[in-house]
């Protein structure tokens, strides 16, 4: 089984949104003036470090799964950018083509899969 490109171009996009969620996140804390802009800024942080942080993990389910080219930490790696883009709203739509390339970089893994059961069987006397 060959390696996944998409995978590939998908962690690149991970590490793209995690650059920018914590860029976000380090200008909400400062210099903020009023009251609401510090409650505004603690609220969004409150949904945005914990999609930083799922983001994170699938980045690091995605890097072993290209390494290894195993479909189910591809798997376990698009799912967890789909809960770190439903976490945050805001920028959860940043994760879209995270979560799209995922996906169907574990499409892909399974249909090579499939068709090497295919030809491995027709190999069978």
């Amino acid at each position: 089984m060959t390696k996944n490109k998409v995978l590939l171009i998908s962690n690149v996009s991970a590490v793209v949104y995690i650059g920018f969620a914590l860029y976000i996140l380090l200008e909400l804390f400062n210099g903020q003036a009023d009251e609401w802009g510090a409650l505004f800024a603690t609220i969004l942080a409150l949904f945005l470090i914990p999609s930083i942080f799922l983001v994170f993990i699938g980045l690091i389910f995605g890097i072993f799964a290209y390494r290894k080219n195993n479909r189910w930490l591809t798997l376990s790696s698009t799912i967890f950018y789909l809960l770190g883009g439903l976490v945050v709203f805001t920028f959860g739509a940043f994760l879209i083509p995270t979560f799209g390339l995922s996906l169907t970089a574990f499409i892909m893994q399974v249909n090579q899969v499939n068709q090497a059961k295919k030809a491995a069987a027709s190999l069978l006397p």
